[in-house]
């Protein structure tokens, strides 16, 4: 029996951060593996195909057909310009020629470094036999250029044409040993959900799990995202300041207590001044804090899950500890 051939079909829209589409297919091309690559603007990256359209579900159903009719390998792995992929993903080998296959191993991901797992397929982890997957998107093509995309799903072979799915055909997961990610972002084509409150039928997130990048692994020293100080650290800054380790902080002044009249008299409020680390004691206490400096007065930091996070604006980012936030010594209880 011949060695089937093998091959990367790759397709973007160009929209990524380029930093985030380089360090993507820097994973990618370790792979060893042919690439064709279909984009809407020109690029170096394996053997390019350039369609002057717009972006969307459609122009995406095009991309990967004119790939797909433009490759000559047995085998088809498909690689979504958001994604990093584990070596071992494109050792995997499907047994049917009629069948998709989706590796399950497959972690959702966000630039603050926490990751969720449940059980579903998706495209951008899809491997099959060319042909059959030529056969399935000619079809979509067709369907979707005469009717529309009215939710009739991505993944090829996960839903017949009686659920409004494009084909009858079938599907089959496998998982690597090394998880893959899928970086969400801005631009995604397809929503981000961060917890099971967010999915209707809760059947569609079966297995539900939380981590970080790092603690997955092969990605224990993943450095496109910077790692935040997290819990563990926060405890270990905490008795490294009381062993005076960290910036020579010996001679902090003792905590000040400021009492304020209200207004009418009948009530006083104390507030403690707080260190740093006073303050990161307090937050993995589960309280939030806030500095008497900062002028927005809803704005406060607490911990998320494992991660340091600021409330500004309205809107939740991961707080990246400054030297003179270390060194503040106005840090109060957020009420």
């Amino acid at each position: 029996m011949n060695k089937k051939s093998v091959g990367i079909l790759y397709y973007t829209d160009n929209c990524l951060n380029m930093s985030l589409a380089n360090a993507c297919r820097k994973y990618i091309s370790e792979a060893g593996l042919p690439i064709t690559s279909v984009s809407l603007k020109p690029m170096d990256f394996g053997r390019n195909i350039y369609m002057n359209l717009e972006r969307g579900k459609l122009t995406m159903f095009r991309q990967i057909l004119t790939g797909l009719e433009s490759m000559t390998e047995d085998i088809v792995f498909f690689c979504e310009h958001d994604c990093c992929y584990s070596r071992d993903h494109f050792d995997f080998v499907p047994e049917e020629e009629n069948v998709f296959y989706y590796n399950e191993n497959n972690w959702r991901v966000r630039k603050d470094g926490f990751a969720v797992y449940y059980d579903h397929d998706a495209t951008s982890q899809l491997c099959a036999y060319r042909k059959a997957l030529i056969v399935e998107y000619r079809e979509r093509v067709r369907r979707v250029e005469l009717e529309g995309f009215h939710g009739n799903g991505y993944e090829p072979g996960t839903r017949s044409i009686k659920r409004g799915g494009f084909s009858d055909s079938t599907s089959k997961r496998w998982r690597s040993e090394f998880p893959n990610l899928d970086i969400r972002h801005d631009n995604n084509l397809t929503a981000s959900r961060w917890s099971t409150e967010g999915f209707r039928d809760k059947s569609t997130c079966q297995n539900w799990k939380e981590s970080t990048i790092w603690e997955l692994p092969g990605w224990e020293d993943f450095s496109i995202f910077e790692k935040p100080v997290v819990k563990e650290d926060a405890e270990s800054f905490f008795e490294s300041i009381k062993r005076n380790e960290i910036n020579n902080l010996d001679n902090k002044k003792e905590i000040e207590v400021a009492v304020e009249a209200e207004v009418l008299g009948e009530a006083v409020k104390e507030e403690i001044l707080m260190t740093f680390p006073e303050a990161m004691k307090e937050v993995i206490a589960e309280k939030k804090i806030q500095k008497k400096e900062w002028k927005d007065k809803t704005e406060y930091g607490f911990l998320n899950g494992k991660f340091l996070t600021i409330h500004k604006g309205g809107k939740f980012y991961n707080w990246i500890v400054s030297d003179a936030d270390m060194l503040g010594e106005d840090f109060i209880v957020y009420k």
